[in-house]
């Protein structure tokens, strides 16, 4: 994502010709929200591939994996777990990696930038069954959040999707 950081392929010397995998460090705009990772994996070929990325051991403990094209929660990872990655021929799959602790509301990711959640919020507070935001896009029009609540029974967390714009202050209840 464009943020004045450089992205790290994580597989400079792999066996591959081309570097696929290509991590950058995310540290939000908004005051709150804790930093996180994004990880883009490129497939070269001219067919579909599955790659098998590891997950950086500094993404945290426990971590929320989304992914920003086909807007979706891929799963719920620990450290040191790899993650299977389909990506279609010539095609690019960006995941959202982030640690959560389980306990409160967290941010998944946006369809408005490819940091998912860098730069179109300005602020960010948390409480254990609360988020109020302030919503802040440097583009017109509107745009998904997607929010992780804790889940009643599984563990698996609970998708929650809002709709919002530039300027809208959000208060976001998980009442279980």
């Amino acid at each position: 994502p464009s943020l004045g950081v450089a992205s790290q392929p994580a597989d400079l010397f792999g066996d591959e010709r081309i570097p696929a995998v290509h991590v950058t460090r995310v540290t939000p705009r908004a005051s709150g929200l804790d930093p996180w990772i994004t990880v883009a994996v490129i497939n070269w070929e001219d067919h579909e591939r599955v790659l098998t990325v590891p997950i950086p051991p500094e993404a945290g403990e426990r971590l929320l994996v989304w992914e920003f094209f086909e807007q979706r929660f891929v799963g719920l990872f620990q450290r040191g777990d790899s993650l299977p990655v389909a990506v279609p021929a010539h095609g690019t799959r960006l995941l959202r990696i982030a640690a959560w602790a389980g306990r409160s509301l967290a941010l998944l990711g946006t369809d408005r930038h490819f940091s998912m959640g860098g730069v179109e919020l300005a602020d960010w507070r948390a409480g254990d069954n609360t988020v109020a935001a302030r919503v802040c896009s440097p583009w017109p029009g509107e745009f998904t959040l997607w929010f992780a609540a804790p889940g009643r029974d599984s563990g698996a967390p609970q998708i929650i999707a809002r709709r919002v714009r530039d300027g809208d202050l959000l208060n976001e209840r998980n009442d279980r």
